[in-house]
């Protein structure tokens, strides 16, 4: 059999083989590619090329560093790649920043970065971190300025901070307080259910469960009788929507999802799992059940 020739151009081919073509190519080729006409150029800034170029290289990345807009995958690798560059090739102050935050005069325990206070990657202005230490000394910290911006004047056991300018510390009497990082003002005060509960692990987080999403404080609480409970309240209006009763204080927890987990750290062999949207009503509003 004689089949007839013919010839076609790099420009009809289907769409899933420039795609696919496109995946042999270096970043740096790739960037050069999209110079070619308006037709490459859309193939060539593809997210989903670009995505794959930045989780091969670093496995984990921050794309909300990056503000809305177009193309974001493809400028978040080149502003990480100019951040890299910098440090490599770069000196101290003129291409980056290093700071060394001292004020403490205790052993730091714990130390927290607010993303939400983070501008993005291209444009780094400001960020702020809060630290803990071993005296129950905390610090929040401008990190550009290097100086501390905020300090509450009561002794802290436990700090947790969010994407949403929020951030917790909890003191030895059990009670936690949320205040805003914008102006560091208090915003609400949240009590133990009941007396000598000491907290030993804390997480601000976003819920979303039977479609209703829920701006979470986790408390994980220890008892004198050697148990423990996690609580779970609704930031926004300040109630109770869940109490999960352990035979065993949980140092750790984690949450993904709706799906809860809690341990104690020095008992290996007990991990308490809690599915929340069984737990949590469609209503913030609604009694707490509790669950053991």
């Amino acid at each position: 059999l004689e089949m007839a020739e013919s010839e076609i151009s790099f420009h009809q081919l289907p769409y899933v083989c420039l795609i696919n073509i496109c995946t042999f190519l270096t970043p740096q080729d790739l960037a050069r590619l999209s110079r070619v006409c308006r037709a490459i150029y859309e193939i060539a800034c593809s997210e989903g090329l670009w995505r794959g170029h930045c989780l091969n290289r670093w496995q984990f990345c921050d794309i909300h560093q990056i503000r809305d807009g177009s193309q974001r995958w493809q400028r978040y690798f080149f502003a990480r790649i100019k951040v890299e560059k910098r440090m490599d090739e770069g000196r101290p102050i003129r291409d980056y920043r290093v700071k060394t935050l001292r004020k403490h005069e205790k052993d730091i325990i714990d130390i927290i970065s607010l993303s939400g206070s983070n501008d993005d990657i291209e444009n780094p202005k400001s960020h702020i971190i809060i630290s803990l230490s071993d005296d129950s000394i905390v610090y929040a910290w401008n990190t550009v300025e290097g100086i501390p911006v905020w300090s509450p004047d009561k002794p802290v056991t436990c700090i947790a901070g969010d994407n949403n300018n929020t951030v917790a510390i909890g003191d030895n009497t059990g009670h936690v307080m949320l205040y805003d990082t914008s102006d560091w003002s208090l915003k609400s005060t949240f009590v133990p259910p009941t007396a000598n509960r000491m907290i030993l692990a804390m997480k601000l987080v976003t819920l979303q469960v039977k479609k209703n999403d829920y701006s979470c404080l986790l408390i994980s609480y220890s008892l004198d009788d050697n148990t423990g409970d996690i609580v779970l309240y609704d930031i926004t209006t300040s109630k109770l929507i869940a109490f999960l009763v352990c035979s065993t204080p949980s140092t750790s927890i984690s949450i993904r999802g709706v799906w809860l987990a809690a341990a104690q750290e020095t008992a290996g062999d007990v991990v308490f799992v809690w599915d929340l949207s069984d737990i949590i009503s469609g209503s913030p509003s609604s009694p707490p059940p509790s669950h053991s």
